[in-house]
């Protein structure tokens, strides 16, 4: 009832009768929202535990010459995990961060790592 309500009011709003393309302007309007606020949540969790973000982690991978499955095959993470990190859309652990933050600030950590895995 609240749905239906809500798609009356908005195609009364926009002039256009109660149509599938009023149905579909209000699903897409909903899905951008749902995304923008799934940001900001994303965005004020790494700021409050203070985490890395997508960029430094990939500018970490980037220094060290990895690619991004050389770079999971390391943390046995899948590949996916690691770009949806690099992108923003997922944020890690912390744990992972603080094992992400050795690797950039510690010298030999990567080696070390390399050396358990082989």
């Amino acid at each position: 009832m609240v749905v239906l309500n809500l798609i009356q009011s908005f195609a009364k709003e926009r002039k256009v009768s109660f149509t599938f393309k009023a149905v579909r302007e209000i699903a897409i309007l909903r899905l951008d929202e749902s995304r923008k606020l799934r940001e900001n949540a994303i965005e004020l969790y790494r700021k409050k535990y203070r985490l890395l973000l997508g960029d430094e982690i990939q500018s970490i991978r980037e220094r060290n010459q990895l690619t991004q499955a050389q770079f999971a095959l390391l943390f046995k993470l899948g590949v996916n995990t690691l770009s949806r990190w690099e992108s923003g859309r997922n944020v890690q652990s912390s744990a992972m961060d603080v094992l992400l933050r050795l690797i950039r600030d510690v010298p030999r950590t990567l080696a070390y790592l390399q050396g358990l895995v082989a």
